[in-house]
């Protein structure tokens, strides 16, 4: 899964008093990260994850080889440094 920004904001809050705030900081990583929607192989193109990235909790989206081992991370902040990046 993927632990975002966006998640923790919404558990701060939503929290109806600063005990419930102060709870949210105990959680584990678990029960506050939300699945991945997607992986991305390390060959996808940026035409495959664009359209992906737009739906992904968080607008990243984990890289993992076929065995499902995670490599890292892919965001609008890598691809567009890629598709800025002159042609070698």
């Amino acid at each position: 899964g993927i632990l975002t920004e966006q998640a923790l904001a919404e558990a701060l809050l939503f929290a109806s008093d600063g005990n419930e705030r102060a709870g949210v900081r105990e959680q584990t990583v678990a029960t506050l990260m939300q699945p991945a929607m997607y992986t991305a192989l390390p060959a996808l193109r940026a035409s495959g994850v664009a359209p992906l990235l737009a739906d992904a909790p968080g607008q990243v989206i984990p890289v993992v080889e076929r065995d499902g081992r995670f490599i890292g991370m892919v965001g609008w902040g890598e691809l567009v440094s890629e598709l800025l990046r002159p042609h070698r």
